[in-house]
């Protein structure tokens, strides 16, 4: 692992382990181990304490990109791929205990639901609920369009309203208890083009993304406090993304901001606050973000085949 740390901000860059773009990454044990994916394949694990990391090769037959992570219990991690399979690997010693299939096509995000439970959004239009201990899942939902996106109010232990969005800028709300996979609610938003990312805190407020390169503030409650949903813009274009990559946004920082593209951004007054990558001259497009609030740091990967790591 290469580590570049720069005198002027507090941010780590790794490299020399992916080949080309990093599709999806995350933090585990409090910000001490990331673990990342993408186009090359394979996913590298990075000791951040240590300054080493390592690969972990062959979870897929054919070697389809990794296009998705969700962290479980322990040192499991869920892995998705653009072949629609689903692996569960130990990081630790490198190997896959499981295989999941149910999509039929490209697995493009897994949310995390518990430590024994996570959700898959794939471009066969389905959302699938699975139970580790299980080779099947054990809810689904359908739609006529490809997804892109998932996610479940944080901070929410009792919470099992399940959001999804992706080519149809329309999001789709679903109680995953509701063993028929009929829609709760929906609603249409004010994005003009595919949403690439959702998330709702435990308000209920949603930050989406979609390929227009906004991010748009929405009330996901059932029932709005008032007519609009739409609480504001706040303009993504900061990030270049041409490659047409599905770019991820996130709350952090106790609800108060939102992270994508590289940038973080006040929920409130919209304000662009700080552009992470601009001490490193770059501006490759930063693909998927990942937040830990205990050691409060920002993860980001990118279509250069680098991370980053920021301490807030």
């Amino acid at each position: 692992m290469s580590v570049i740390l720069s005198n002027s901000s507090p941010l780590l860059e790794l490299s020399r382990g992916h080949e080309s773009a990093v599709l999806t990454c995350k933090f585990l044990n409090s910000g001490a181990t990331a673990v990342s994916s993408g186009l090359d394949a394979h996913l590298c694990v990075w000791d951040l304490t240590n300054s080493r990391n390592f690969v972990i090769d062959h979870l897929f037959r054919q070697n389809p990109a990794i296009t998705s992570l969700g962290t479980l219990g322990g040192p499991l991690v869920a892995a998705g791929a653009s072949s629609s399979q689903i692996a569960l690997v130990d990081i630790e010693t490198g190997q896959k205990l499981r295989s999941y299939s149910g999509h039929t096509k490209a697995v493009n995000q897994i949310h995390t639901i518990s430590n024994d439970t996570f959700v898959s959004v794939s471009d066969d239009g389905s959302a699938k609920l699975w139970d580790l201990h299980q080779k099947k899942p054990v809810w689904e939902a359908s739609t006529p369009y490809p997804l892109f996106t998932a996610t479940i109010a944080s901070a929410h232990q009792d919470n099992y309203t399940l959001y999804i969005s992706g080519l149809e800028p329309t999001i789709r709300a679903y109680d995953i208890r509701q063993t028929s996979g009929q829609e709760l609610f929906s609603w249409t938003s004010d994005h003009a083009d595919s949403i690439t990312s959702i998330d709702v805190n435990s308000t209920h407020k949603m930050c989406s993304l979609a390929f227009d390169n906004e991010i748009h503030i929405q009330d996901a409650k059932q029932r709005p406090m008032r007519d609009s949903r739409f609480l504001g813009i706040i303009d993504a274009s900061s990030n270049d993304n041409t490659n047409k990559f599905l770019v991820r946004n996130r709350f952090t920082n106790q609800e108060r901001h939102v992270i994508s593209g590289g940038s973080l951004f006040d929920v409130t007054t919209k304000e662009h606050l700080v552009d992470f990558l601009s001490v490193l001259k770059t501006r490759a497009a930063v693909i998927d973000t990942d937040y830990d609030q205990e050691s409060n740091k920002v993860l980001m990967s990118s279509e250069n085949g680098n991370l980053y790591v920021y301490q807030l």
